[in-house]
């Protein structure tokens, strides 16, 4: 993984929620029986990594951090102000 700071945190959230959530889901399926679809199992990953970041303050301003941002849907008050 090469990039930012915010880049690599965010490449590395995406990995560790979608194997939570897939090893819930997949106990859910085992034992209550109860499936989801994958695209309410996708909404669950982003809905948790989209709630870790908007915790974040003094990240970096720079496009890229912006743009990521942006694409995720995270407020622009991660970003510090000096």
């Amino acid at each position: 993984m090469t990039g930012n700071v915010l880049q690599q945190s965010l490449y590395k959230m995406v990995l560790a929620a979608s194997l939570y959530h897939i090893w819930l889901e997949r106990n859910n399926r085992v034992f209550q029986g109860f499936p989801r679809d994958a695209l309410a199992l996708m909404s669950v990953v982003k809905l948790d990594i989209r709630s870790c970041l908007s915790l974040w303050r003094r990240v970096k301003r720079s496009s890229k951090n912006q743009r990521l941002c942006a694409l995720w849907n995270i407020s622009q008050a991660v970003f510090s102000t000096v």
